[in-house]
């Protein structure tokens, strides 16, 4: 019969078979998508940008897009079946470059948000609801404006405009009166040509701040303080020629991240906020070159973010696959796009898998990609138990087939070929093998109802082996002068043999009774052992136990000659086992702070029994465990440069 210890073996072995196998055969799967051309070469309308977003509200997506060298923007009407519709938008003889859709009134319809990059110009479109559009200028000094963001910059329940001007080197807001009159507001100057924006409460203050790249430098968060008013900090990153900035929660840790792409060294970086104003700079490998645009996203449908990217040099897109740890594989998911300036991605035929939008800078192709849904294969299960095991004589064998299918259908088992003294059932085939029974195997199947794997599985029959017991009590404790001291000696033997206990070499104030030694010390005594001895009847394990005795109240001490500690230590609990109270103690040599917790064997922190700063000495914590269940716990002492962990037993 197989020892305990060597079982939690095979099981490890097992589950290393399992995960290896697992990861042999799951393979990143290749997303795949379809093109579709929405506009291209045409003269009239060369699109520069692109908003997603069912405008009209009939249940699915339209695209909103600009043509700075026309005096139009464009409404690509989705009929429902992805067949795009244009309705032009007359902006003026000022081509707009960016629309943006936004609810700039009270009449719940959605309007246009616009800025001309030539003409110096903000303006907002009013939308009566039947396509008719009226224009309403803001602001006619913006110098060169770059991006205009709407949002409720200042909480009042309308919709606020913010903008960068990439000459005008500012940023800037438009308040809202509530009747889509506007006042300008000064955010930031003298900056390194802002570009992009993003607006989001990044420090989870409930108050909207504002996010810029700098195209002669990084990202800049600007600090929202409830008042408008606004304080900058930069990412502390190097690199320059930042492009688009995004904020998303890239780690699912609850709070917004910075995205951004560097042009001038081909990175993309993520800035991981890990709260208190403080951002870990992290960046995404395998990074084509001239990737202007990126967009974030759960690209496939895994739960966590991806990254879509386009490279404007090397004409393709490509996702960064996300595995759920931050680490990213890149994936050329589209080639052959002629100078892709822009991507985004939204669920544009409602099929539940995300699409991608993109526009090329050389034809002004506005194309939609739309993702398959990979074709479902059927494979064949695989074993991923062992292939031989080993019976005794006279002792129950006991074998469980485990095998995995691809596809997670149920698996069925059936045996073949076994020998008289096994009976299987469902995945187990069990028996006891006699005397003189030679050497035998099986044959097991797993099926998942179309396709099986077959396996031979080989049982070496072996005589009954004896195994000495071995000890699972501590080999160290705690006392205290004139208190009751208790210690149960606690032993497995492998084949479920009665044990029975010898103490020896015990000092004379302990008297041992069965598996239990007890005993007083008094005044004056030291710190002893004793010896125990656990045996079967044939084999026998043996364990020294040291005892450390603690005078609490000490009485006969020459304040001269007070011991201090030279150096740090942690003592077994007292008493050990316990129920409920136990106390801990330890030795500081010097003025410490001290960090003391008690853990469960899961890992998961029960209590914290000491947090500050502890005079040098000898000290001691009760430990109340009056809620818990029987078990073992752990606790562990940080002091300095001091960390040491010891069990508990708690018995009840």
């Amino acid at each position: 019969m197989l020892l305990e210890k060597d079982k939690t073996m095979i099981q490890l072995k097992n589950i290393f078979l399992i995960l290896t196998i697992f990861m042999i055969n799951i393979v990143s799967a290749q997303l795949s998508f379809t093109d579709h051309t929405v506009i291209e070469n045409n003269d009239n309308h060369w699109p520069n940008n692109v908003s997603a977003i069912d405008f009209d509200k009939d249940g699915d997506i339209d695209l909103l897009s600009a043509s700075p060298s026309q005096p139009y923007a464009y409404w690509f009407n989705n009929d429902g079946e992805e067949n795009f519709s244009i309705d032009s938008i007359y902006t003026g003889d000022n081509g707009e470059f960016h629309l943006r859709p936004a609810y700039i009134n009270a009449d719940s319809i959605l309007d246009i948000v616009a800025f001309s990059f030539g003409g110096n110009s903000i303006s907002w479109y009013e939308h009566d609801g039947n396509k008719n559009f009226t224009k309403h200028a803001i602001s006619d000094s913006a110098y060169w404006p770059l991006d205009v963001i709407p949002a409720d910059l200042d909480d009042d329940g309308d919709t606020d405009i913010v903008a960068t001007t990439y000459l005008g080197n500012d940023i800037f807001w438009l308040e809202n009166n509530g009747s889509g009159e506007f006042t300008q507001h000064v955010v930031a100057e003298e900056l390194l040509r802002p570009s992009h924006l993003a607006v989001v409460d990044i420090d989870n203050d409930l108050k909207l701040d504002i996010l810029c790249s700098n195209g002669f430098g990084g990202v800049s968060v600007f600090k929202n303080d409830g008042e408008e008013n606004f304080t900058k900090q930069n990412m502390d990153d190097p690199a320059i020629g930042a492009q688009e900035v995004h904020a998303i929660d890239l780690d699912g840790d609850d709070d917004l991240d910075i995205l951004t792409t560097f042009t001038d060294d081909n990175r993309i970086a993520w800035y991981e906020n890990i709260g208190d104003s403080i951002f870990n700079i992290r960046s995404v490998t395998e990074l084509d070159t001239g990737v202007y645009s990126i967009y974030a996203t759960d690209i496939d449908s895994d739960t966590d973010i991806d990254i879509v990217s386009a490279s404007n040099t090397q004409n393709r897109i490509s996702v960064h696959i996300n595995d759920g740890n931050e680490n990213f594989t890149k994936q050329v998911i589209i080639n052959d796009v002629d100078a892709p300036i822009v991507v985004i991605s939204v669920d544009v035929n409602g099929d539940n898998l995300i699409d991608i939008l993109s526009i090329s800078s050389d034809t002004g192709k506005l194309a939609w990609h739309e993702q398959k849904e990979a074709e479902l294969i059927n494979t064949k299960p695989y074993f991923v138990s062992v292939s031989s095991d080993t019976a005794h004589i006279d002792s129950l064998f006991s074998y469980t087939a485990r095998a995995i299918d691809p596809e997670g259908s149920d698996i069925s088992y059936t045996f073949q070929e076994y020998p008289m003294w096994l009976t299987p059932a469902d995945s187990i085939i069990s028996g006891t093998p006699q005397q003189g029974m030679k050497d035998t195997s099986f044959t097991v199947i797993a099926s998942d109802g179309i396709l099986s794997d077959t396996m031979k599985v080989e049982i070496k029959i072996l005589e009954q082996v004896n195994t000495h017991p071995y000890f699972i009590s501590v080999n160290s404790d705690t006392t205290h002068i004139d208190s009751l001291f208790s210690y149960t000696a606690r032993a497995i033997d492998p084949e479920g043999s009665d044990i029975s206990y010898t103490f020896q070499e015990y000092p004379m104030w302990l008297t041992p009774a069965d598996s239990i030694i007890s005993g007083t010390p008094q005044q004056g005594m030291k710190d002893t052992s004793f010896t125990v001895i656990a045996s079967d009847g044939v084999l026998s394990d043996t364990l020294k136990v040291e005892i450390v005795i603690i005078d609490p109240n000490p009485t006969h001490v020459d304040n001269s000659e007070i011991a201090i500690p030279v150096s740090y230590s942690l003592y077994q609990n007292y008493p050990n086992p316990f129920n409920p109270q136990t106390k801990i103690a330890f030795d500081l040599p010097k003025a410490t702070d001290v960090y003391l917790e008690v853990f469960n064997t899961a890992g998961q922190r029960i209590t914290v029994l000491v947090n500050q700063q502890v005079a040098v000495g000898h000290h001691e914590v009760t430990f109340n465990s009056a809620s818990l269940a029987s078990g073992i716990y752990i606790y562990r002492l940080k002091a300095g440069d001091y960390n040491v962990t010891k069990r508990m037993i708690l018995l009840k």
